[in-house]
């Protein structure tokens, strides 16, 4: 059976790509038998049956033209670009030439000459298209007019009265002609109807070669340099400006008519700044490849997790709400909301509420939350579950000093999961929980009295100290009762079904989580790290000493006096550490010599303690007698900020301090998991060893008198100071 008869014209071109060979261009000259004759290059012409040129075309090796790409320049230019491609002008002319040149097909075909269809298509085309041919004209140049007055930022009444175009004549026979031969001879391609504007204009160089020189120069200077203040072109330009009037040329000289202007505009100054380098290259010179990257990239779109814990982001927020304190009910600042959220289910897996403002104490409680289950009984008014639990296998973080401390670092090792430091300034990376962030503030916050906005302008009057109200606790409440019976149970649009659901349908898909070994040690797996070394007395943190006869074997290893151990402790009750043994792998607890100066002591007050005492003591060893000194006066004056002293910020401060910021957002594990029993009242001979124990390693033969306490004015002075000093320094591991 034969090949159906391709329809192909003198002039066309076939591209042929044999396997293996070089390309072919072939031309074709006329139709044969059952065939085409062609011809490659100078070669002697040969018949291609049809057969062959379909199985050509089988094996998808042949490409056709509808003329030589070589021959004409402007031909080639068009047939290498898609109609639509070309400006809305070029176009049109080109759709109007098609009218004519069609015309004349259809008088050829109906018995007419050619000669004598040239003819009556330039009229009747003419007669019948002209009016609609104006208006299109007209409407055309008003648009234009139009965005050139918005470019140009003038107002609506200077908009002159746009230009009606270039007149519609009637073309000659002789130019319909042409248009129809190369219609005609190109396969009837409405792209070889296009008009070659390229070459319009005067290509000449208006100005001086060193003009040209010198706006690259000042360009490369003044604008594409990396600088935070992003100079503009404008500054730029008016530096070759000054430039150009130093060498003699005044812009405002009165110049003859036709004569140019001595040096450019700003506008083909912009012009020419456009033509060095186009705009990602320009961004990347001026604001960074990373921030070119992300602004030009097309990134693809992940697939969805189908596995929860398996990505985990972490991320802290300040509540946009001030809270007032239960006892005296003065406003005392914005507390800080740390948060963990399943990017499979979107559920919140764990939280932390409380003042500690962002350090790895807030993370730490924030992870054992999210790792432990919730244990929900007895809180009354929650109709759900809050069934997340587990280990994640990766965790979503941002470069604060918390996330990049070593004490997450090793907790990362002991619980087996993997931290992704995310690029700094990029907050879409961890989207999922920075918009329930945005959905806490709209929904919980903002319709609350207290509330705090975005900026000045959009709080005006409204007086977010006098007018709050809320405590911390009823706002913990309120935040448990939205996650748990909102949040978590809203259909969300995403995944498109409710985020409970998801994370029960996973779970069940997925053969569970991987769960905490141990609530009784999730301080030695993700409690806060130190190092310290053993020394006569024990081991000293924060001015606290804390001694095990366990200690001993530790330190008569070789090497064991001058090594330094890896110390575990709970960050917001210091009562006790666990000192790893390397050689056995187990932690060693020990207990705080005097637990009247650790048990539900921070670190971070544990060192405002410290610092109190040392600027009291005039420079001498401080002892544990002057840590409980200093403790007592910080905890009167922070009473009394708390209560009628301070401004808001200071308030603040002084509630990390006295508030109990490490309380769970729920209960997790046994109720008081690994807290001290309550010390009994027993002889002090049967107590925990009180002996006076200095910070320094070296004890001096007798301890020094102690310093009298000093005033109110005073002590609240020195706390003040020593809150700033402490704020930012406890984050760190």
């Amino acid at each position: 059976m034969s090949a159906a008869q391709i329809e192909l014209h003198p002039g066309a071109h076939v591209h042929v790509q044999r396997e293996g060979g070089r390309p072919e261009l072939w031309k074709v000259l006329k139709r044969k038998r059952k065939g085409w004759l062609v011809q490659l290059g100078d070669q002697d012409a040969v018949t291609w049956s049809d057969d062959h040129i379909h199985d050509l075309r089988l094996d998808h090796a042949v490409e056709l033209y509808a003329a030589d790409p070589e021959a004409d320049e402007h031909v080639a230019y068009c047939l290498s670009k898609a109609f639509e491609a070309f400006p809305e002008d070029l176009k049109t002319i080109a759709l109007r030439r098609a009218e004519y040149v069609r015309e004349v097909d259809d008088w050829h075909g109906a018995g007419e000459t050619l000669e004598e269809s040239y003819v009556w298509a330039a009229l009747h085309v003419f007669a019948a298209f002209e009016r609609e041919w104006r208006e299109e004209d007209v409407a055309y140049a008003a648009a234009l007019a139009e965005r050139r007055r918005q470019r140009q930022r003038k107002a609506a009444t200077e908009l002159k009265r746009p230009k009606k175009g270039q007149p519609l004549v009637v073309p000659k026979p002789r130019t319909v002609e042409l248009w129809y031969r190369t219609w005609i001879t190109h396969d009837r391609d409405i792209r070889v109807l296009l008009p070659d504007f390229r070459g319009r204009g005067d290509r000449t160089q208006r100005y001086a070669e060193w003009i040209y020189v010198e706006m690259r120069a000042h360009i490369e200077k003044y604008y594409l340099v990396k600088d935070r203040r992003r100079p503009p072109l404008t500054y730029a330009y008016g530096k070759f400006e000054d430039h150009c009037k130093g060498k003699g040329l005044d812009a405002d000289k009165p110049r003859r008519k036709g004569e140019p202007r001595p040096y450019p505009t700003y506008a083909a100054f912009r012009t020419f700044k456009n033509g060095m380098l186009d705009a990602r290259e320009e961004m990347q010179v001026r604001e960074g490849g990373r921030k070119a990257y992300l602004t030009f990239n097309v990134f693809r779109k992940t697939d969805p997790l189908a596995k929860v814990m398996a990505e985990v982001e972490f991320d802290h927020s300040l509540v946009d709400l001030i809270v007032v304190d239960e006892q005296t009910g003065r406003a005392i600042g914005r507390p800080w909301f740390t948060a963990a959220l399943d990017r499979a289910s979107r559920m919140l897996i764990g939280c932390h509420l409380s003042f500690e403002v962002p350090s790895y104490a807030a993370l730490q409680r924030c992870m054992g939350h999210a790792f432990w289950p919730k244990d929900l009984r007895g809180i009354e008014g929650l109709s759900n579950p809050w069934p997340c639990e587990g280990i994640p296998q990766f965790a979503f973080v941002d470069n604060g000093k918390e996330f990049r401390s070593k004490s997450l670092r090793r907790s990362e090792t002991a619980m087996n999961f993997r931290i992704r430091p995310l690029p700094v300034m990029a907050p879409w990376l961890k989207g999922k929980l920075e918009r329930l962030f945005g959905r806490f503030n709209a929904q919980v916050y903002a319709h609350r009295e207290g509330k705090t906005f975005h900026s000045a302008v959009a709080r005006g009057d409204y007086n977010s100290i006098k007018r709050a109200e809320t405590t911390l606790p009823q706002l913990r409440r309120d935040l448990l009762s939205y996650i748990v019976d909102d949040y978590h149970v809203t259909r969300h649009r995403t995944l498109e079904a409710r985020p409970l659901d998801v994370w029960n349908d996973l779970v069940a898909r997925n053969g569970g989580i991987r769960a905490v070994p141990s609530h009784a040690q999730i301080i030695e797996l993700i409690g806060q790290v130190r190092e310290r070394p053993i020394g006569n007395t024990g081991i000293h943190l924060e001015g606290l000493n804390y001694h095990s006869d366990r200690l001993t074997a530790l330190r008569e290893r070789r090497g064991g006096r001058q090594k330094l151990y890896q110390v575990r402790f709970d960050p917001f009750d210091l009562w006790r550490i666990w000192v790893l043994d390397e050689e056995t792998g187990e932690h060693i607890p020990v207990d705080c010599t005097n637990q009247a100066i650790a048990r539900n002591v921070s670190i971070f007050a544990a060192g405002l303690h410290l610092q109190q005492a040392r600027s009291s003591g005039a420079g001498r060893f401080v002892t544990e007698q002057d840590i409980v000194l200093a403790k007592q006066r910080v905890e009167e004056e922070s009473d009394r900020i708390l209560g009628n002293g301070g401004s808001v910020t200071t308030a603040a401060k002084v509630a990390r301090y006295r508030y109990p910021n490490g309380e769970y957002f729920t209960p997790v594990g046994p109720r008081n998991a690994g807290q001290p029993e309550r010390v009994k009242d027993t002889p002090a001979a049967e107590r925990v060893p009180t002996a006076v124990a200095p910070v320094a390693p070296d004890t001096p033969s007798a301890p020094a008198p102690t310093a009298p306490p000093p005033s109110a004015s005073s002590a609240h002075e020195s706390l003040t100071e020593d809150l700033d000093a402490l704020m930012d320094e406890w984050s760190r591991a």
